[in-house]
């Protein structure tokens, strides 16, 4: 055992952690398919990748791209898996280094084995990250990654929905999670929101255009590496 008082504790910088994790080589397309990964490992039917723009409001944020005025896009991946039960689960789900209880351990080709899948691959492309879940007969339970309040606070905190600034449960991308789930008996939805690369790609020209692009990107990815799924094999 350890002695507790050997050793000195290093210096933490969250800040430069987090933006570290922002300029991650992760291709949207490869964020979809980790995430989509995490559906079919909690037994999920279906899966449904949804990509739209939205209103991000006027407030000064920690960071700006794709994170104040309108059109900016976002991206839910929302399943009908086993859904995660508790909020300990979730952040747990969304710390660094964990790993799955004993009784379902991680293969060692799995990216997650080493607690690091969802968050770095997700942070590649997005200043916020927002999970929701629910198991059948209970409450969405949620917690959200947001580097806005990383900067913020200069601390790496998670946030709990009872410390959600407003501005996080007022967009579309937030309520679409809740109703989504809502109407469902158990599952998870996955949001992306301040998707930052996305933003510079399309830049101001024609949205649409891009959007039909970036999907069709999207598509041809995922059926790629999930043709067997898709297929029923």
């Amino acid at each position: 055992m350890t002695a507790p008082n050997f050793g000195t504790k290093p210096e933490d910088y969250p800040v430069r952690i987090i933006e570290g994790l922002h300029g991650g080589d992760y291709t949207f397309e490869q964020v979809a398919a980790d995430l989509i990964d995490n559906s079919i490992d909690a037994n999920a039917k279906f899966v449904e990748v949804i990509i739209d723009s939205q209103d991000m409001g006027e407030e000064k944020k920690k960071y700006s791209t794709g994170m104040q005025g309108t059109d900016k896009m976002f991206c839910i991946v929302l399943d009908d898996g086993d859904g995660i039960a508790s909020e300990a689960r979730l952040i747990q789900v969304m710390s660094r280094g964990v790993t799955r209880p004993e009784e379902n351990p991680y293969k060692e080709y799995e990216l997650g084995s080493f607690g690091v899948g969802l968050k770095e691959s997700s942070l590649s492309q997005a200043y916020e990250v927002t999970i929701f879940s629910k198991v059948e007969g209970g409450d969405i339970n949620l917690i959200r990654l947001s580097s806005h309040a990383i900067k913020k606070h200069e601390a790496d905190i998670l946030l709990k929905s009872s410390e959600l600034e407003p501005w996080m449960k007022i967009t579309q991308g937030f309520r679409d999670c809740m109703e989504y789930l809502g109407s469902q008996v158990k599952g998870t939805a996955i949001l992306l929101e301040g998707m930052h690369k996305m933003e510079l790609e399309i830049g101001d020209g024609d949205r649409t255009v891009w959007e039909d692009l970036i999907e069709e990107r999207v598509m041809n990815y995922l059926g790629l590496v999930f043709h067997k799924y898709i297929q029923g094999t």
